[in-house]
């Protein structure tokens, strides 16, 4: 079971699996996660061993039931974000926010949620999960200092709720707002329906202006999740 791809291509390389996933869904074969999915995998190889499917019942007895199968080589890992420019990138997650605000939370205090949705589940973009992100509601608008240091903004956008629809935009601007330009607009949105790319210029900006609106129809199911969120430093700039 072990050898299932359902279970290498999310291991970790230096784990012994694949690595296939953005990130590594299992950090090791020790991770909760991975042995309930091992747990499931050999309770269905046991229940097919005490009821064959009839379709294999003429293997039976014969050297083709016994034989080693030998699995192809891993398949190209795939990712959902262009390939970006090598240099020396930063988390967004890991940098504090001037500012926060969601328009809707569970518990009602109104803050973005650091790598997980705003209701606390995994972050999820198209039917896949994501280690690092930020989960937010419509309206939002989240708010970073970044006092020119920086030279590319990079992050996948998505709405995170059936029946949603919501709009991404950043903005990048002075110290006070002056000369504030939109940098990206994803258009409309519809919930856990596949991913965008943002990839846009931030050198000079001093604050970066991350905002999700309701695309003009209410908030209602507007959950909305900015994954792998990344800023590449600029040359010769310090900071975090």
């Amino acid at each position: 079971m072990k050898l299932s791809r359902a279970l290498r291509g999310p291991l970790a390389r230096a784990a012994g699996g694949w690595g296939s996933c953005e990130q590594a869904v299992f950090a090791s074969a020790d991770d909760p996660d991975y042995g309930a999915l091992l747990g499931a995998l050999t309770a269905l190889r046991d229940q097919l061993a005490k009821r064959p499917r009839e379709d294999l019942l003429s293997l039976a007895g014969t050297p083709a039931e016994t034989q080693r199968v030998e699995l192809p080589p891993p398949p190209a890992r795939r990712s959902t974000q262009a390939d970006l420019p090598p240099g020396d990138w930063v988390s967004l997650v890991r940098l504090q926010w001037e500012s926060g605000k969601a328009g809707w939370t569970p518990n009602q205090d109104g803050l973005p949620r650091r790598n997980v949705d705003v209701e606390g589940n995994p972050l999820m973009l198209g039917g896949r999960r994501y280690a690092t992100g930020i989960g937010t509601h419509a309206p939002s608008e989240i708010v970073y200092r970044l006092d020119g240091r920086y030279a590319r903004f990079s992050a996948l956008v998505g709405g995170a709720e059936s029946g949603g629809t919501v709009v991404f935009q950043v903005w990048g601007g002075d110290q006070d707002d002056r000369n504030d330009k939109c940098l990206f607009e994803s258009g409309v949105m519809r919930g856990l329906q596949g991913a965008k790319q943002v990839d846009v210029p931030v050198a000079g900006v001093q604050r970066l202006r991350l905002i999700v609106t309701d695309a003009g129809d209410g908030y209602t199911a507007d959950m909305a999740n900015w994954a792998v969120p990344r800023l590449l430093r600029g040359s010769g700039a310090g900071g975090q």
